[in-house]
């Protein structure tokens, strides 16, 4: 091309003519200069790269950049200083911010990976290169100031209600991950996964999830609130405190009570309430309980304790200036009805022990106090007993003039009642009661075919039984 031609398409290239309307800028894919300096130009629509489409650095371009000619090579970390107006920036395989801050003013939607998204303000989409872990990963270090706390994320959104209509779900944090079927398997799968954390020196309460405070202004609310599916817990729950590690669950802690319940003075109260709506098998015909205590559970003593047990219950204490009226370790206020026999309390199997009193209606009717006498012969005692139920008194030696003898008893409501038996000479002697209070119960020896009092027998063995009303 002559010289006057490439000067020519120069001027016009970079500084247009007044007579054009707005149109596609003019250069020509042809027209490149092999060297050029332009030293405190702005340049309106275009820039034109040298021979070898080399363009390192951009000051201040009004309008945009356009690179015609021979195709440019940018370099793969182009510095942009200033981008005044809106337009597509690419950078190679990356875009590096080395110092200061950057900061997005605009509201959104923004979009990493893919295209924009109205409903959401930033979306993170795309697909990662196979082998990649993570979608994202922040691993900032805070250093908060003194009484300060501190959060690797802090999520405060505002959730404003529409004018009308119902929510379903207005929620702070949605996990609800999709997984892809491949020829791998997964040991456990979750929405949301909380690694091992390490305490320093000084904390006093360390947890992998901590609810500081349980919402307000609902009808229900609820700190933690499981709405389907099973909750499964292969650690210690404790309720009230931090939970004892010999027990599975401890509900409460030690000292005064960590728990108050909302009984108002009409109403019942308590700690632990199991109330189903119903329990049901939709087939077959296997028993159907609101509690289970299933025995095949394995008890296993490294050293020779005292007691094992399915259930156990220590009774409560009482506290606080009411009353009560009547307290109970176990407690059942009504009995069954529906079924062919209804029990309050059955015991399938096994013995029954009963290490205090048996009371019927409130009355004392057994007790596990062993009995004592006095009056009968010299030393009288009694050898064996099961409480007042069952015992045997031995009357003593020299018995000349003594025919009557006294049992002391726990104190019953009115009295007791004592059947005797003489086992030894049962066809020479039998036994009455003669009279009594509410701890005692006089007995009289009398002759069968005379019927007349007559002296005990030196060291014979009488069997008692006794019964409170």
């Amino acid at each position: 091309m002559r010289p006057r031609l490439l000067l020519a398409a120069l001027l016009v290239l970079l500084v247009g003519s007044a007579g054009l309307a707005e149109a596609e800028p003019l250069i020509s894919p042809g027209i490149y200069l092999p060297s050029l300096t332009v030293t405190g130009l702005t340049v309106n629509t275009a820039v034109v790269a040298n021979a070898s489409g080399t363009l390192a650095s951009v000051t201040a371009v009004t309008n945009g950049v356009l690179i015609s000619g021979a195709p440019p090579t940018f370099s793969a970390t182009p510095t942009v200083t200033t981008l005044n107006t809106t337009g597509l920036l690419t950078a190679g395989d990356a875009l590096t911010v080395t110092t200061g801050a950057l900061t997005v003013s605009g509201a959104g939607p923004h979009a990493i990976g893919g295209a924009t998204n109205a409903d959401i303000g930033l979306l993170v989409t795309g697909t990662q290169p196979t082998g990649a872990a993570m979608g994202v990963q922040i691993d900032s270090t805070t250093t908060p100031a003194t009484g300060e706390s501190s959060y690797g994320i802090n999520l405060v959104p505002t959730l404003t209600e529409f004018s009308s209509g119902v929510h379903a779900l207005l929620s702070g944090i949605n996990v609800a991950p999709t997984v892809t079927a491949g020829a791998g398997t997964v040991t456990t799968l979750a929405g949301l996964s909380t690694g091992a954390l390490t305490a320093q020196t000084g904390t006093t309460n360390a947890a992998a999830i901590y609810v500081s405070a349980a919402p307000t202004g609902a009808t229900n609310n609820n700190s933690i609130w499981v709405a389907a599916g099973a909750t499964r817990l292969d650690g210690l729950l404790g309720t009230g405190g931090n939970p004892s590690a010999r027990f599975a669950i401890d509900f409460g802690s030690s000292g005064s009570a960590a728990f108050t319940s909302s009984a108002t003075s009409t109403s019942s109260g308590g700690y632990l309430l199991l109330r189903p709506a119903s329990v049901a098998n939709t087939s077959g015909t296997g028993d159907l309980s609101l509690l289970s205590l299933e025995g095949n559970a394995s008890l296993n003593p490294t050293g020779a304790s005292t007691t094992g047990a399915a259930l156990r219950v220590s009774g409560p204490l009482k506290g606080g200036a009411g009353t009560f009226t009547n307290m109970a370790a176990i407690y059942i206020s009504d009995a069954p009805t529906g079924g062919t026999n209804n029990y309050s309390l059955w015991v399938d199997d096994g013995n029954i022990r009963n290490d205090g009193s048996y009371l019927n209606n409130n009355v004392l009717a057994f007790s596990s106090t062993a009995p004592t006498v006095s009056g009968f012969c010299t030393s009288p005692s009694v050898p064996a007993n099961n409480g007042t139920i069952a015992f045997t008194v031995n009357v003593g030696t020299s018995c000349t003039g003594i025919s009557t003898g006294t049992i002391t008893l726990p104190a019953a409501t009115t009295g007791w009642v004592c059947q005797a038996q003489d086992v030894t000479t049962p066809a020479s002697f039998v036994i009455g009661q003669t009279g009594g209070t509410t701890t005692t119960a006089t007995v009289t020896n009398y002759g069968r075919t005379t019927g007349l009092a007559v002296d005990w027998t030196a060291s014979e063995v009488i069997r008692f039984s006794c019964s409170g009303y």
